[in-house]
């Protein structure tokens, strides 16, 4: 499966591997062999100032960083799976090549350590979008 960015220049290259990202996980959760990610201005992303969408992301997912082992990045990549494949452990723990119950044990930590209720559709629905708008810290470190 493949996931494709918009065409951008090469100082925009960091964001183009992420918008890469996101089709790739739109088309491996809607089984399809490729998607192209496009910028809608009538959605969620086009009404939230940027700024304040990475703000708002930081600060939502700010006490996973007491998690202890394994660890935020591992905790958040793990919601992040989960997520794009539609909340399916199956095919979130063969994607991450890890378990079921593994795959259960970090979601019900994020859980905890977020106080969410994981299974209530509209705090799914805020940390998809927290997830989209969480800036990646190395890829900004790098520009």
């Amino acid at each position: 499966m493949l996931g494709f960015s918009t065409p951008a220049s090469a100082s925009d290259l960091p964001h183009a591997d992420r918008r890469a990202e996101r089709a790739l996980q739109r088309a491996i959760a809607a089984e399809v062999p490729a998607a192209v990610h496009t910028e809608d201005p009538l959605t969620v992303h086009g009404l939230v100032p940027a700024a304040d969408a990475r703000d708002l992301a930081r600060t939502r997912f700010t006490p996973l960083d007491g998690a202890g082992t394994p660890g935020s990045s591992v905790l958040l990549d793990t919601l992040r799976t989960w997520r794009s494949l539609h909340g399916s452990w199956d095919r979130g723990a063969a994607t991450l090549h890890v378990r079921r119950n593994t795959v259960r044990h970090r979601l019900a930590r994020v859980g905890e350590l977020l106080d969410v209720d994981l299974q209530d559709p509209g705090v799914r629905m805020e940390l998809w979008f927290a997830l989209h708008w969480l800036p990646d810290e190395a890829a900004e470190a790098d520009e």
